[in-house]
This record gives C-alpha cells, sequence and structure tokens, in this order.
C-alpha cells in the first residue's frame, strides 16, 4: 500500500511548479479546473480500494494530505499559515482522510441497504469490520450483530 501511496505522491508532486506558475496567470474557475483534472483525477485512483486498506494505517496518507493541503495553497494563493480547513472550504473538497471515510461510509451503506449486490467475501470483511467499528465506538450490538448474523447465514 505504501508503494501505491508513493506512486501518486510522485505523479502528483510534478503539478506544483506548474501550479506556482500559472496561479497569477488563470481565473479562479480555471485554476478549480485544473485542480480537479490533474490532482481529484489521481487522488479518486489513488482511493480505489480504499475500503479494505485505507484503514490499516492513517499515517500512510500524511505524505499525500500535506502535498494536498501545499497545492491547495498555491491556487489560492494562500499563506503557510493559512488554517487547513479555510482552504479546503474554499476549493470545496474533502481531505485525504475524509474522502477515505467518506468511501468506507458509502461501502458501509451499500452493505445495509444493497446486501444483494455484494459479494460472499466482501460481506465477511464488512461484518468483521462492522463489529469491529462498534466495538470500537461502544455502539450496542444487538441490531446490528441480528442483522449481520442473517446476512452471514445468507452468505454462507
Amino acid at each position: 500500500m505504501r508503494e501505491h501511496i508513493d506512486h501518486v505522491y510522485v505523479r502528483l508532486i510534478k503539478y506544483t511548479g506548474l501550479f506556482y506558475t500559472i496561479r497569477d496567470l488563470m481565473s479562479w474557475m480555471m485554476l478549480k479546473m485544473f485542480y480537479f483534472a490533474f490532482i481529484g483525477s489521481h487522488l479518486v485512483h489513488l482511493l480505489y480500494g480504499v475500503e479494505i486498506y485505507g484503514n490499516s494505517c492513517g499515517t500512510y496518507f500524511t505524505k499525500l494530505t500535506t502535498l494536498n493541503n501545499k497545492i491547495l495553497r498555491i491556487l489560492q494563493n494562500q499563506s503557510y499559515e493559512t488554517r487547513n480547513i479555510l482552504i479546503y472550504i474554499e476549493h470545496i473538497v474533502l481531505t485525504v482522510l475524509t474522502l477515505r471515510e467518506f468511501r468506507v461510509l458509502l461501502l458501509m451503506r451499500k452493505f445495509v441497504h444493497h446486501k444483494d449486490k455484494l459479494s460472499n467475501v466482501l460481506i465477511t470483511i464488512l461484518y468483521q469490520m462492522t463489529l469491529f467499528i462498534c466495538m470500537i465506538l461502544g455502539i450496542e450490538l444487538t441490531y446490528i450483530d441480528t442483522e449481520l448474523t442473517h446476512l452471514m447465514a445468507i452468505a454462507v
């Protein structure tokens, strides 16, 4: 996984010089389009399958998060002291970690509402992840465990 993140990082770092050059030459809307075309597309590529590997270690994403913050600051011509939340709000994008969490939540929604479209292996993984998350958060497992046990019986 770390190799995949490093590969995406190397591909994205090339754009910082380009963005420094064009930030004063183009309108805000054009810069935003460039961000989503060059950076956003790579982040989507990075997040492919993040539901499975993304929970292994959050620190793997630190390098990409820092680079993404830098690129957004360059495009918005903001100083280093500008708070991260402000640059994300201005650009209307999610952080790398929030994108990961969003993808996991989308998968969990599919797990609850569209069980028939998921494979048996994925159902087993989701069952284990859900129990683990509920255990960490201290959520009562009676309803969730009943539904998941029923689903596991169908999957097997």
